[in-house]
């Protein structure tokens, strides 16, 4: 007859790996929601500037004034940045280009001369110049700069530290 032997972790041994298993998983939270900000933030900049560069590119393919303003339904303008924008004609604000919404919960500003951003037909923007900007903790995380020829730039360092003055 053969002795038959279980082979099995005792319950020392399977406490000792949860609670390395908890350690390791406390340690590593934190970062990988900090990531999953930065993420979220650096994906949010991105589409921004799209949503620019393509208002900027249509108005001048067909010779037609664009506007891009804060938007919660896609229908009208607000002021809220943090609902999302639109892309409409100007000069036939029903015909609507493209529309973003933002879901997560973020803190997008606008600053300018009016509270939207226009491209006029030959790409310039000389009464929308500005900055948006997105906040976190007081702090600029980034900043896209329009300039008065329609040109989008992203902000320096200096730049953001300087405009952290806003987010408080």
């Amino acid at each position: 007859m053969h002795k038959r032997s279980q082979h099995a972790f005792s319950l020392a041994e399977q406490m000792l790996t949860l609670a390395l298993i908890s350690i390791a998983c406390g340690i590593a939270l934190p970062s990988l929601s900090a990531a999953v900000q930065k993420n979220q933030s650096e994906a949010l900049r991105d589409r921004l500037q799209a949503s620019l560069h393509a208002a900027r590119t249509y108005a001048v393919v067909h010779r037609s004034p664009v506007e891009i303003c804060a938007s919660q339904n896609g229908t009208q303008c607000s002021s809220n940045w943090d609902d999302g924008w639109m892309t409409r004609l100007s000069k036939s604000p029903n015909n609507l280009i493209e529309r973003h919404q933002i879901l997560q919960d973020t803190q997008l500003n606008w600053h300018g001369f009016g509270s939207n951003v226009r491209f006029l037909a030959n790409g310039t923007s000389p009464a929308s110049a500005g900055k948006f900007y997105q906040c976190h903790e007081g702090i600029v995380l980034w900043q896209l700069v329009i300039n008065r020829q329609g040109r989008v730039r992203p902000g320096t360092i200096a730049e953001n530290q300087a405009l952290s003055t806003r987010c408080l």
